[in-house]
């Protein structure tokens, strides 16, 4: 007796983190490729994948799509069982964000938004605290300045006057 065959279709889904620097990308940088750094936490390797805005796009749609059938099976599972749980909300609110983050942008509502980016020359990456948006010579340089305002304002920062 043969068993029952099964059909394996691969696609490929971006994790909630690389998701968000998709979404991101789409809306404050439609036009240019998307750098993501990928590292190996196991083999501490890590390699740079570069994404065309219309493999970002596609693969914004392929990561909606599979996200969104995972958190409504799982919560539709949980209410079936009669127990809510909290563990796989943050999931479900984080595509819904998402997702009113590009409803938001097609209505215009972000274009103030990005005119301002635009207008004073800032990083969309670092506004969003993306951590590839942050150099060590950038961090030090920030640190140096903090350092030379707390020795200039020390009484005030520290409570007395």
């Amino acid at each position: 007796m043969i068993g029952p065959l099964l059909r394996v279709v691969e696609k490929e889904a971006a994790s909630l983190p690389l998701l968000y620097r998709i979404v991101l990308s789409h809306i404050f940088a439609p036009n240019k490729n998307l750098e993501v750094v990928e590292t190996s936490e196991i083999l501490g390797v890590s390699k740079t994948k570069v994404y065309t805005p219309l493999e970002r796009d596609h693969l914004m749609e392929l990561s909606f799509d599979a996200w969104g059938n995972k958190t409504t099976a799982d919560r539709e599972r949980n209410e079936a069982a009669g127990f809510q749980d909290d563990a796989h909300d943050w999931e479900w609110d984080m595509c819904r964000g998402l997702a009113k983050m590009l409803i938001d942008n097609e209505k215009g509502l972000l274009d103030k938004t990005k005119w301002l980016i635009k207008e004073h020359g800032l990083d969309y990456r670092k506004i969003y605290r993306l951590k590839e948006a942050y150099t060590a010579e950038g961090i030090a340089k920030a640190e140096a300045i903090y350092a030379d305002y707390f020795k200039k304002n020390q009484a005030q920062e520290t409570g007395g006057l």
